[in-house]
């Protein structure tokens, strides 16, 4: 049985001392860069593990540790995107292009090539979300009102700011999937 304040997965791993067999995304994610890391790749800047380490669920009910999080999970993953290798993709495959794109749009533009607009939309919103809310949160004044209805939306819809980071890292981790596997099967 469970006391309170320690997960299903914490209990499994930390008190039974096996494996745990419970998902964690933001793990997965983390798990993933790592790999990403040990390889040379046109299109991903090696993201330093002193930065992975410090990315966590926001425990407390503190919009500031939230903020935090969404801000270094956006740092870890969607700043690993290097433009100059998805521009090189995209010229390859003789797509255009605006200079001024970031990542995000790049990415966007390889995967439209790869299939149609409304699956792309799909594949990158959960990394629209995460570049949306850090831009919102963190550029934003504490008790604005865009900040505070993008929390209020959040502890709306999850219940709590937690629950709400760990549904944005879960969708995060598999678009992070699908794009590592997108841009491996498109070898330059």
């Amino acid at each position: 049985m469970l006391k309170a304040g320690i997960s299903q997965r914490a209990y499994q791993t930390d008190i039974v001392g096996t494996f745990s067999s419970i998902e964690d995304p933001l793990i997965d994610i983390k798990r993933q860069i790592r790999a990403l890391n040990k390889q040379t790749l046109d299109w991903w800047q090696s993201r330093p593990s002193e930065l992975a380490n410090t990315v966590h669920y926001p425990f407390s009910a503190s919009q500031a540790e939230w903020s935090d999080s969404i801000l270094k999970l956006s740092q870890l993953l969607i700043e690993g995107f290097q433009v100059a290798g998805l521009r090189a993709r995209l010229t390859k495959a003789g797509i255009t292009f605006e200079k001024d794109w970031g990542s995000l749009k790049l990415l966007m533009e390889l995967a439209k090539s790869n299939s149609d607009e409304a699956t792309s939309t799909k594949l990158l919103k959960p990394l629209r979300e995460l570049q949306e809310l850090r831009s919102k949160v963190i550029g934003h004044a504490v008790g604005s009102d865009k900040k505070k209805k993008l929390i209020d939306t959040a502890m709306q819809k999850h219940g709590s700011l937690y629950k709400h980071f760990e549904s944005l890292s879960s969708d995060c981790n598999r678009a992070l999937e699908q794009i590592v596997a997108m841009l491996s099967a498109s070898v330059p």
